[in-house]
């Protein structure tokens, strides 16, 4: 039995799934209304690094049985959603909308109680001791090396760089068929992230941040974010922020590898796909709700970013909520 049957397919299936498709490296359950509502995703990326990604409603209170392996996380989720990450690291979390840890996990089983109208949106990067001897980076070290320099890692740090790594590892992306390759390079992408804010001449070598770049970056990111319907320019988030336009360009791309608009850009069309998926406004409304004034424009951007258009990629959701296909060449299993 390996990893994926161990951890997750006695949770999947108390979960009563209305598909369950499995092979030895990923294994995509959907859920409609007997226990919950949504999809989980579980994909081995290499030997000794699993990732997984649930959005999931529960229609009823249920208790699940948990089991952690020791191992390395890097997770985001939503302030809820803290199951199987240790006391410590809960206590130093924000009230942010999404919270991204990184954390050494303890081996634990217990059974956690669920209740009725929770929402569970969780993405996490789970790397076994194992993984750390399966790559060659001398600067990664071994797996207690790495737990050492973990411990005292500021998690505020980390939430600017990898929040959009972890938005990456989604349901269309493992689908593919170069699902696994595509999940483990972001999962060395990942670590190597972490190691530079972690290393000697460290993070701030690497990027330029210092602590007040930081936080003005994160202030930046918590603007967009509220704006997405209406993005200020450049001019407008200088002046009520009080800085120049030079230092707020310079410094947000200093700290997060990517220019305002970029990041703009890049939440727009993350916000955009959740419409489509889940609500039932039309492709102008999404378009207007996400801060594009004509219909074309989104279409053009949204193709750019996903390879298809909004109608498509609105289709092709509704076709796998209906008919539940296997998302990926696979033996179906019970």
């Amino acid at each position: 039995m390996n990893e994926l049957e161990q951890l997750y397919i006695p949770q999947l299936q108390l979960l009563k799934p209305v598909s369950l498709v499995r092979d030895e490296t990923r294994c995509y359950a959907t859920f409609d209304g007997t226990v919950c509502n949504g999809d989980f995703i579980a994909v081995k990326a290499d030997k000794g690094c699993l990732i997984t990604r649930s959005r999931l409603q529960l229609v009823s209170d249920l208790e699940l049985p948990e089991h952690h392996f020791r191992s390395l996380c890097i997770m985001g989720c939503t302030p809820e959603n803290t199951y199987g990450v240790p006391e410590d690291v809960i206590a130093k979390r924000d009230e942010k909308d999404y919270i991204v840890s990184v954390f050494i996990q303890p081996n634990v089983g217990r059974t956690r109680l669920f209740r009725r109208g929770g929402n569970v949106e969780v993405t996490r990067i789970t790397y076994l001791p194992s993984y750390f001897d399966t790559i060659d980076l001398p600067f990664v070290g071994n797996f207690e090396k790495m737990a050492t320099m973990v411990h005292e890692l500021d998690s505020d740090l980390l939430s600017l760089h990898l929040r959009s790594l972890l938005g990456e590892l989604d349901f269309d992306a493992a689908q593919k068929p170069s699902g696994t390759y595509y999940f483990r390079s972001k999962a060395l992408e990942a670590l190597c992230l972490v190691m530079d804010m972690v290393a000697a001449t460290g993070y701030r070598a690497a990027s330029g941040g210092t602590p007040d770049d930081l936080r003005f970056a994160r202030q930046v990111m918590d603007i967009v974010d509220a704006s997405l319907d209406r993005m200020p320019s450049i001019r407008e988030l200088s002046e009520r922020l009080y800085v120049g336009h030079t230092y707020l360009c310079e410094t947000f791309k200093n700290v997060t590898g990517m220019t305002v608009g970029a990041y703009a850009r890049t939440r727009r069309i993350e916000m955009a796909k959740a419409l489509l998926r889940d609500s039932e406004l039309s492709i102008k409304q999404v378009a207007r709700r996400v801060g594009f004034e004509t219909t074309g424009g989104f279409a053009a951007s949204f193709k750019q970013s996903e390879g298809i258009t909004p109608r498509q990629y609105r289709m092709v959701k509704m076709v796998q909520g209906s008919e539940h296909p296997a998302p990926f060449s696979l033996r179906q299993q019970s």
